[in-house]
């Protein structure tokens, strides 16, 4: 008879505790439809990465300085066959945090792919190139240093990710219902 009345217990206290309990102790209850959970940030909201035709011009006029960069974007056409996405940091922890950002990482997308030969900056020796080949890379990205003017590193890392292909070509679509102004 013990054993019952603790079980009765138990299970009295466990279904008080799902319908009351939890959710006053910040759980969820499982007789009250539960809300729908926050989605992840769009990382292409205006606020994280606002878009500024005069600020992203400068930054074009930077990559297409660079002649790595300005050699796989030849022939291509902004809004066609090439997408830019231009995410502004910090380069480093000892950056002082404050004011505008002085690091853009253009992530280039190409469809049809890119390959590529030749020098590119080299990161480790700033100043300096190193060669560098690729066949079929659907994602460049080309770290800017604002303050100096230049690219200084240009690298991939596999094929498009979470930012897809698909997805930018998306955002241009709606940033730009006209076409990509020239």
């Amino acid at each position: 008879m013990k054993r019952y009345l603790l079980s009765l217990a138990i299970l009295v206290i466990g279904l008080f505790w799902v319908g009351v309990g939890a959710p006053v102790w910040g759980g969820e209850s499982l007789l009250e439809p539960s809300e729908p959970k926050p989605e992840a940030p769009d990382l292409y909201d205006a606020m994280l990465f606002p878009y500024d035709a005069e600020r992203d011009a400068g930054v074009m006029k930077i990559l297409n300085q660079n002649k790595a960069v300005s050699t796989m974007l030849a022939g291509r056409e902004l809004g066609r066959d090439v997408w830019i996405r231009m995410s502004y940091v910090y380069h480093s922890g000892d950056t002082e945090r404050s004011g505008p950002y002085p690091v853009v990482m253009a992530d280039i997308y190409f469809d049809p792919p890119v390959s590529y030969s030749g020098e590119v900056p080299d990161p480790q020796n700033p100043g300096t190139t190193k060669d560098w080949t690729f066949t079929d890379v659907q994602v460049v990205t080309a770290r800017t240093d604002l303050e100096k003017g230049k690219v200084t590193e240009v690298f991939y890392v596999g094929p498009p990710g979470d930012w897809s292909l698909n997805a930018i070509k998306g955002k241009y679509t709606e940033l730009f219902p006209n076409g990509v102004p020239k």
